[in-house]
């Protein structure tokens, strides 16, 4: 195992993630005849920031850079000034929607500038955070099951699954996968479609395209056993465990998310795709994974 791969799976063993999940108020079902159940550009009305719930330091909407329109979500996280050391994120109102064994489509875009430079620290730029059953699941909150992160100016995806029926992290994972995805572009917009059927058996889906292209193609179990989906979060969650230790090569992260859309069973690709593109029609092999594998 590479010295990179030992670091991923590092990650899944020590991330340890204290949220909150939306109210059930917030929480949206599609209608018929159009499978999205969220969508925020970050521009002025209601599909606006107002739409998300806070998850640490708050982020905020900028003109400097957006993927469509005017606005966008800035995320920043300074070790030693922000509030919260290792967390700026926003969780999204369409989350306790989400039915395990159903097919889910998320579509978003990520501005790293070009002052994002590789740190040996990972941090989470988008994950799926699960929905505990119980108060003993809320003590011992799993990691999620599903993140995309960067780590030593790379693109990575994490998968973790558990049929347990209560999943406990101390306890440890049925199994997971990480793809290492290559190196990440910054000074402009990287967009982002995951296809996700939640499932803690074997009928599980996985498949997530990086700019139209096709990058990890996985066919298993994805989640833990829980009566709610996981709900979905974007930001920045950054591994620092404190304000000094571990050190890293930045103390402060800065980067953008835009044209979030979620969508329900019935969902396409282009229904969530920001600019509504399509695929690309060849596609390439998806990246093999590192770390554990899950033997089909």
């Amino acid at each position: 195992m590479t010295t990179h791969s030992r670091g991923i799976c590092a990650l899944l063993v020590i991330l340890a993630l204290q949220s909150f999940g939306p109210s059930s108020a917030m929480a949206e079902t599609a209608s018929a005849g159009n499978p999205l159940i969220f969508y925020s550009d970050f521009e002025p009305g209601p599909n606006g920031f107002d739409r998300w719930g806070i998850s640490g330091n708050a982020p905020s909407v900028t003109t400097e850079v957006a993927r469509a329109g005017k606005h966008a979500m800035k995320t920043v996280l300074n070790r030693r000034t922000s509030r919260t050391s290792y967390r700026t994120e926003v969780t999204s109102s369409a989350a306790l929607d989400v039915i395990p064994g159903h097919e889910y489509w998320y579509g978003f875009s990520i501005y790293l500038p070009h002052d994002y430079v590789p740190d040996p620290i990972w941090e989470i730029v988008a994950q799926w955070h699960s929905s505990p059953d119980n108060q003993q699941e809320h003590r011992n909150a799993p990691n999620p099951p599903l993140a995309l992160f960067t780590h030593d100016g790379e693109w990575s995806v994490s998968v973790l699954w558990d049929a347990k029926p209560i999943t406990d992290k101390k306890v440890g994972y049925d199994g997971n996968r990480t793809y290492s995805l290559g190196k990440y572009a910054t000074g402009r917009w990287t967009d982002w479609v995951f296809r996700v059927k939640w499932s803690h058996k074997s009928d599980g889906l996985l498949q997530v395209w990086k700019d139209g292209e096709l990058v990890v193609d996985y066919k298993g179990p994805i989640g833990y056993n829980d009566q709610k989906g996981p709900y979905f979060k974007i930001g920045l969650y950054k591994g620092w465990k404190d304000r000094t230790d571990p050190p890293g090569v930045v103390s402060e992260r800065v980067l953008y998310h835009d044209e979030v859309r979620i969508a329900g069973p019935g969902g396409r690709y282009e229904d969530v795709a920001p600019g509504g593109k399509k695929p690309t029609t060849t596609l390439p092999r998806p990246a093999a994974p590192t770390g554990i594998r899950f033997e089909d």
